[in-house]
């Protein structure tokens, strides 16, 4: 059941204001705690309660900006109130289930292997114009261009999609080591399956590889470093030998998501035009008192923020507090996994990576992005539970595997 309703979860859509994500995770706490005659004792770790508390307060600002304000724009606070959800629904179904945190790697590896299937498919329709349905999103199609260089998978963004396969690309990676060969070759082969459709989706998923590899040469133990050399230098020959070969369409698909490179080497600096837009253009704070401190309410680019930046949407939307809270309560999460020993560095690195891209995109607890901090932040609670209580009632009955093996 876990896999189903976190792999489903991730790739469903949104259409409008009615997001068909939390569909089965709804009907699966329905299940545990209405259908089935066993009810257990719920406990409240205190991490849930402080993560409850600071969403709360997120959603009491955003409702009291949305009152005061007199806007119809809902965004803003349906944000917290779909975190508040995700968290508790996740928090209810893993306390009565048996995972591990490669548990929920591998939900993020399934999803992101579906997601760029369809990449793939996407691609290879338009590259050769066939006839045969593309299965955009629809809101792809309503506000962007179809187009041969890269494709969006189950998503309405290029951003979103690339960034979940490479999350995906980055837990693959990770699940390889220490594994027999069997397994190596199978993570080795969903790595390369996942960083190429990355390729042909978007240069946030790009970025999330790179720090990645970085921070495995900086950082990680020998063996994982030496192997991310490897990685690196052979998928480095591999794309800039193959470059004069493709035919033009896929030159343009190398020159879209390698810009910076190419910038570099024909002496035009190593920016690109998104990334100097968002640096002249996207950061900015608002001008009058009282947005900076109670928000306006409104969209971005429709009399809210003029800025595709996290941070900076939500303090012209909510006022500077409801960002400080969003700021506190993502790096909450993130102090969480620092506590969890076994897989300490693949966590810490997902939430970093993850928080890194909220600076270039409107990411922060969004679809896909969001979920995958939160789905794994609610794990990281349940385990910890099992860490801290291992006596009493309810985790003691936890270490005797009734409702979840420790991690």
């Amino acid at each position: 059941m876990i896999y189903f309703i976190g792999i489903i979860g991730i790739l469903l859509p949104r259409v409008g204001y009615m997001d068909l994500s939390v569909v089965p995770l709804a009907l699966a706490v329905l299940y545990e705690y209405i259908m089935k005659s066993e009810q257990p004792k719920v406990p409240l770790a205190r991490s849930l309660i402080i993560s409850v508390a600071l969403l709360s307060i997120w959603f009491v600002i955003s409702s009291f900006s949305l009152i005061i304000n007199r806007t119809d724009y809902l965004h803003y606070v349906l944000v917290p109130l779909r975190t508040l959800f995700l968290l508790m629904g996740w928090y209810l179904i893993l306390i009565r289930k048996r995972f591990t945190i490669d548990t929920i790697l591998i939900i993020f590896i399934c999803a992101a292997v579906l997601n760029s299937l369809l990449i793939y498919y996407q691609y290879i329709v338009v590259y050769f114009r066939l006839d045969v349905p593309l299965f955009y999103h629809h809101e792809f199609m309503r506000t962007r261009e179809v187009t041969p260089y890269r494709q969006p998978g189950f998503f309405a963004g290029f951003s979103p999609s690339s960034a979940l396969n490479a999350v995906g690309a980055v837990c693959a990676f990770y699940m390889s080591i220490g594994k027999n060969i069997r397994y190596y070759f199978l993570y080795s082969v969903v790595f390369i399956l996942l960083s190429g459709s990355v390729f042909l989706c978007g240069r946030t998923g790009l970025i999330i590889l790179v720090l990645f590899l970085g921070f495995n040469l900086l950082f990680a133990q020998r063996k994982l470093r030496w192997l991310s050399f490897v990685w690196a230098v052979a998928l480095g020959l591999l794309l800039f030998t193959s470059y004069p070969l493709a035919p033009r369409n896929l030159k343009k698909t190398y020159r879209v998501a390698f810009e910076p490179v190419f910038n570099y080497i024909e002496h035009r600096g190593i920016g690109t035009y998104s990334t100097k837009d968002i640096i002249q253009n996207h950061y900015h704070i608002p001008a009058g008192t009282r947005t900076r401190f109670i928000g306006n309410g409104l969209a971005p680019f429709r009399g809210g923020a003029n800025s595709d930046v996290s941070f900076v949407q939500l303090w012209y939307g909510n006022g500077i507090l409801a960002m400080v809270i969003a700021a506190i309560l993502v790096l909450y999460i993130t102090s969480i996994s620092e506590r969890s020993k076994e897989h300490r560095y693949i966590i810490t690195f997902i939430y970093f990576s993850l928080f890194v891209i909220c600076f270039k995109g409107s990411y922060l607890f969004s679809r896909v992005v969001g979920d995958l901090m939160i789905i794994l932040f609610a794990a990281n609670i349940v385990l910890e539970g099992w860490r801290m209580n291992p006596q009493s009632s309810y985790w003691e009955a936890t270490a005797k595997g009734k409702y979840l093996t420790q991690d």
